[in-house]
C-alpha cells in the first residue's frame, strides 16, 4: 500500500492527454495559435504539483506526444484509397490508420528517451520549468537527427509563424529557441498555479507570472525591432511562379504533352505583362527524366521567352544511370541546362523505403530515389538554395545552403497529398521559418498550392490559393548577409544536451551508491 500510494495519479495522465489535444488544436487552426502558450499548462501543473510522488514522467510525455500527433497526422487519410497501388479499400484504411499510430508512437518514444533523466533532475537546484523546457527542446532536436525515424514536423516554434514579431528571434538561435520560449512560458504559468495550490506566499506565483510576461515581451520586443530596422535588398529578382493544379494522381494520369502544355501556357500568360528574370515550376512538374526528348519543349519556351525556367524533374547520375534523383533544374534562355540540385531529404515510403536493405521484397512496388549532395542551384549570376518539398522541415538543409552561398530560396513542392487539410498551412509555416532563420527570400511553387513568395521576416508577400491553376508574379530580394543563426546553428541544443548528460551522470551515481549500500 505504501508504494502504490506514491504512484502518479491518473489525473496526471489525463492532463497530459488534454495538453496534447490543446497543442494540436493550436497547430491545426490558424486562429488558435495563442493557445500554444497555455496548452502545456494542464500537464505541467499536474507534474509539478505531484513532484514528490513516484513519477510517471515517461508515460505522461508519451501520452502527450501521442495525443498531439495522432489528430495532427489525420491528413494521411486523404490518401485513401490506395487502389492505385493495388491495395483494397479496407486494407487501405487499416494501413493508413496504422501509419498514423506508428508515427505518433515513434515521436512519443523519442520524447521518452529525451526525458529519461528527468527523474534524477527533478530534485536538483534547477527550477522545474527550466529543466522541462531544456529536455523538451532536446527531444525536438532528436526528432530531426533520428535517422530513418526523423520527422520534425510538430516543432512548437512553427505554431507561432502567424505572429511575425515572435518568430524573429529564430534569426538568432533558430526555431528550437522559439520552442524553448513557448515551453518555458507554459512552465512558468504552471509553476505559478502550483504555488497558488500550495498556498505559498503570493510573491512566488507573481514572480513566475512576471517572468513569463518578461520573456514574452522581450522576445516580441526584439521582433518589432528587427521588423522596423529591416532594410530593402540592393538587388532584386523578378519571379513568376506557375501553379498548374496538377496533383500527384492527376499528373500521372495526364499525358506528358498535356502536362507540358499546361505549364507552358500558364508561363506564357504570366510573361505577357511581366518581364520575369526567373520562372519557377513545382516539384516534378515534368514527371520524366531530364534526358527525355520532351524536355526540349521547356528549353524552347525558355529561349523564346528569354527567361530562366527552374522546374522540378527527375534526373539520373551521369556515371550510373540506375541512380535516380528528385531534382530542381534550370533551363537557360541560350538553350543550356544547369547542373541539378537534388533533394537531400527523401520522403519515407514515398521516395525510399526505410531499412530497405532488410526488406528488399518491397522494392518491386516502391519508387527508389537517392539523396542528393549539392546544396545550391547555380543560376548564372545568382546562387539559389534548393528546398524541395519535404526537406523544408529540416533547418539544417536550408542553413547549409546559405553557408554555401545561397542568396535566396527556391522551393518546388508537392502538397497535393495533403488535400485541403491543415497540413497545407503547416508545411508553409516551416518554409516561413527557414526564411527567418537565414534572412532569405523564398519563391515557393506547389503543384496544387500553396504557392507563395516569402520575405526574410517570414511574411507572405503574395500567394496562390490551393486547388487553383494560376500564376503569381512578384519581386524577391537577393541577400548576402548571414544571420547569427546561419553562422552558429543550433547552439541552443548545447545546454539541453549538457542537462541530459548531467541527468544520466546523476542516475549513474545513484545506482553506484545503491549498489555500494547493498553490499
Amino acid at each position: 500500500m505504501k508504494n502504490s500510494a506514491k504512484k502518479t495519479p491518473k489525473s496526471v495522465f489525463l492532463c497530459a492527454a488534454i495538453s496534447g489535444i490543446l497543442m494540436c488544436l493550436s497547430f491545426t487552426f490558424d486562429w488558435l495559435w495563442p493557445l500554444c502558450f497555455f496548452a502545456l499548462v494542464p500537464m505541467l501543473t499536474a507534474l509539478f504539483y505531484q513532484n514528490d510522488r513516484k513519477f510517471g514522467i515517461q508515460k505522461s510525455i508519451f501520452l502527450y506526444i501521442f495525443c498531439y500527433y495522432v489528430p495532427m497526422m489525420l491528413w494521411l487519410h486523404s490518401l485513401y484509397p490506395l487502389t492505385r497501388y493495388g491495395i483494397g479499400n479496407v486494407l487501405s484504411a487499416v494501413l493508413l490508420t496504422l501509419g498514423i499510430l506508428a508515427i505518433a508512437a515513434i515521436e512519443g518514444l523519442i520524447f521518452v528517451i529525451a526525458f529519461l533523466p528527468y527523474q534524477a533532475l527533478r530534485r536538483s537546484a534547477i527550477p522545474l520549468p527550466i529543466t522541462f523546457a531544456l529536455l523538451y527542446v532536446f527531444a525536438e532536436f532528436l526528432q530531426a537527427v533520428a535517422g530513418e525515424f526523423s520527422f520534425p514536423w510538430g516543432r512548437l516554434g512553427t505554431l507561432v509563424c502567424s505572429f511575425t514579431p515572435f518568430i524573429q528571434s529564430a534569426s538568432l538561435f533558430g526555431t528550437l529557441f522559439l520552442s524553448l520560449l513557448i515551453v518555458l512560458i507554459n512552465g512558468l504559468l504552471a509553476y505559478a498555479i502550483v504555488f497558488l495550490m500550495r498556498k505559498t506566499r503570493y510573491i512566488k506565483p507573481i514572480g513566475c507570472l512576471l517572468a513569463a510576461v518578461l520573456i514574452f515581451s522581450a522576445n516580441i520586443g526584439y521582433g518589432y525591432y528587427r521588423i522596423h530596422t529591416a532594410t530593402q535588398p540592393q538587388q532584386t529578382i523578378r519571379v513568376a511562379i506557375v501553379q498548374g493544379n496538377l496533383g500527384s494522381i492527376k499528373k500521372w494520369d495526364a499525358t506528358l504533352s498535356e502536362t507540358l502544355s499546361t505549364y507552358n501556357t500558364l508561363t506564357r500568360q504570366a510573361l505577357e505583362n511581366f518581364d520575369a528574370d526567373l520562372v519557377l515550376w513545382p516539384e516534378t512538374a515534368i514527371p520524366v527524366y531530364s534526358d527525355n526528348p520532351a524536355v526540349a519543349l521547356v528549353k524552347e519556351t525558355a529561349q523564346q521567352t528569354q527567361t530562366i525556367i527552374a522546374t522540378g524533374i527527375f534526373t539520373r547520375d551521369t556515371d550510373n544511370p540506375d541512380v535516380e534523383y528528385n531534382s530542381l533544374v534550370a533551363f537557360y534562355p541560350d538553350g543550356r541546362q544547369s547542373e541539378p540540385y537534388s533533394k537531400q531529404k527523401l520522403v519515407p515510403m514515398g521516395e525510399y523505403i526505410p531499412f530497405s536493405d532488410w526488406i528488399d521484397a518491397l522494392r518491386i512496388q516502391t519508387p527508389y530515389l537517392q539523396p542528393g549532395t549539392t546544396t545550391t542551384l547555380s543560376l548564372d549570376e545568382w546562387q539559389a538554395g534548393g528546398l524541395i518539398c519535404y526537406e523544408s522541415i529540416y533547418p539544417q538543409v536550408a542553413r547549409q545552403a546559405v553557408l554555401d552561398g545561397a542568396e535566396f530560396f527556391l522551393m518546388p513542392s508537392n502538397d497535393s497529398w495533403f488535400g485541403s487539410t491543415p497540413a497545407l498551412r503547416q508545411h508553409l509555416a516551416h518554409a516561413q521559418l527557414r526564411c527567418v532563420e537565414n534572412g532569405r527570400y523564398m519563391a515557393r511553387a506547389g503543384n496544387t498550392g500553396i504557392s507563395a513568395t516569402i520575405t526574410p521576416l517570414g511574411t507572405i508577400q503574395k500567394t496562390i490559393d490551393a486547388d487553383t491553376a494560376a500564376t503569381l508574379t512578384d519581386t524577391i530580394g537577393v541577400c548576402q548577409e548571414l544571420t547569427l543563426y546561419t553562422q552558429i546553428g543550433d547552439v541552443i541544443v548545447l545546454p539541453c544536451a549538457a542537462l541530459f548528460a548531467a541527468g544520466w551522470i546523476m542516475l549513474l551515481i545513484r545506482a553506484l551508491q545503491k549498489r555500494k549500500n547493498a553490499e
